[in-house]
């Protein structure tokens, strides 16, 4: 996306790619975020959609005027919220004292500590022949 205004979008670049269809990108010069049925969407106008068959590696576009595609798969509601992964979380989230109790959460702790070293290193190993 190049530009945002409110909810009209300029310069849109999507990728999709599902396990079961071969990938796709569309690129449109406008469009607008609408909720329809419930389910956030992107009504886009004078793009094209280019697919790449996997099995005989031919790339088809197709040029259109309107087309609209959906930010959520069928069949999921739109507000479904996912769980954080490690590298997404600050490390308060990390530190957490609930995350010592399961051997999923003591990856966590790994992770947060790795962080605190990496800056411990990035900050004090430079200075340290400073310090005596």
């Amino acid at each position: 996306m190049n530009k945002k205004f409110g909810n009209r979008l300029e310069g849109i670049l999507a990728y999709i790619h599902k396990d079961d269809e071969n990938p796709y990108s569309i690129a449109a010069k406008q469009g607008e975020m609408v909720i329809q049925d419930g389910m956030p969407k992107i009504l886009m106008a004078d793009g094209t959609r280019q697919e790449k068959d996997l099995k005989t590696n031919e790339i088809s576009m197709l040029y259109f005027d309107k087309t609209i595609i959906s930010l959520v798969e069928e069949g999921q509601k739109a507000n479904q919220r996912r769980t954080k992964k490690k590298y997404e979380k600050d490390i308060l989230e990390l530190l957490s004292f609930k995350n010592f109790m399961t051997s999923a959460g003591q990856v966590l702790i790994a992770e947060g500590f790795q962080r605190l070293l990496t800056l411990y290193i990035q900050l004090l190993l430079p200075a340290s022949p400073f310090i005596s």
